[in-house]
């Protein structure tokens, strides 16, 4: 009897916590649906900061050109730091790249760049970002910070850009902005400033859930907690969705170049963000897998890709 009474007792307090649980999911999904259907530029552009304050030094001296380390300070009190490449000689003022790189690369990726033509090239540093391996309870506070460093990044950016314009080796009627991969988002926001004439984002695609959920199919087996984990994340980088920002553009120029091949990219989200853009805009398709800091074949293929346009478009 007493048997009975606890089986009964532990079902009633079972059946309490899932509905508690089903209540507080089925809340975080409305707030998310909520979330992701804002319009969130003037939120991001709210942060955009003003340079204010820069310094400079000199890292390498060679005939590929001068490299230097630079920390940008704007008038929102943060600070931005990166790389900036000059051709050892500087005759006239040269038309200039602002590189968004990878998550891990960061600055270095404009070491990364070989175009066919002399340019100013300019990379920036990230935030710090934590990581990815949490706990359950901690993912809301990783999710924020995650928030922070992006939305620094995307404030900052525009900063660079008074940065890069200031420069007398600059030529401000053509900057472009070169984002790959990670950097794709935040390239597309930055490309909102009229400062920028082209934009070319290598390895990028659309709608971040469906991008989120294709990243995670190996990690998160079952199909539901795959979706429902997807739906979150993919609501929580909303503000950075580049098929939001990449209608704007127009009628400046964009490139766009993928692979059919692309193990984190799928074809059908590359011509999905392709589809968002208007004219004038140019869809290059190459072999091979997603771009890597380490497969120097394929970067001196985009390279060449990227410096064949940007000729053509009187931008190089």
């Amino acid at each position: 009897m007493e048997l009975r009474k606890l089986i009964r007792k532990s079902l009633r307090w079972i059946l309490r916590l899932a509905v508690v649980a089903a209540f507080f999911l089925v809340s975080l999904l409305i707030v998310a649906a909520w979330y992701r259907g804002r319009n969130h530029t003037a939120d991001l552009l709210a942060g955009r900061g003003r340079q204010i304050g820069a310094e400079e030094r000199l890292v390498a001296d060679s005939a590929a050109g001068r490299e230097f380390e630079f920390s940008l300070k704007d008038d929102l009190g943060r600070t931005v730091r990166g790389r900036l490449r000059l051709p050892e000689t500087v005759a006239r003022p040269l038309p200039a790249i602002l590189i968004f790189g990878g998550q891990r690369t960061g600055g270095r990726a404009l070491r990364l760049a070989n175009l066919d033509r002399p340019a100013v090239l300019c990379a920036l540093d990230y935030p710090d970002i934590p990581s990815y391996k949490v706990r359950a309870l901690e993912v809301p506070g990783l999710l924020y910070r995650l928030d922070r460093a992006a939305r620094e990044t995307v404030g900052t950016s525009f900063g660079v850009l008074d940065y890069l314009s200031s420069k007398p080796e600059v030529d401000t009627s053509r900057i472009t902005v070169l984002g790959a991969s990670f950097g794709v988002p935040f390239a597309a926001i930055t490309a909102l400033d009229q400062r920028v004439k082209g934009l070319v984002l290598v390895y990028g695609g659309a709608d971040l859930e469906r991008l989120i959920d294709w990243n995670l199919r190996k990690r998160i087996k079952l199909r539901p907690l795959r979706r429902i984990s997807s739906f979150l994340l993919g609501a929580a980088a909303s503000p950075y969705e580049p098929a939001a920002y990449i209608g704007r553009l127009a009628p400046r120029p964009l490139l766009m170049v993928n692979s059919s091949q692309d193990e984190k990219i799928p074809a059908e989200l590359a011509r999905k963000l392709f589809l968002c853009a208007r004219g004038p805009k140019e869809l290059i398709w190459l072999e091979g897998s997603h771009i890597h800091p380490r497969n120097r074949t394929l970067l001196d293929e985009i390279s060449r890709t990227v410096s064949d346009w940007l000729v053509k478009q009187s931008l190089l």
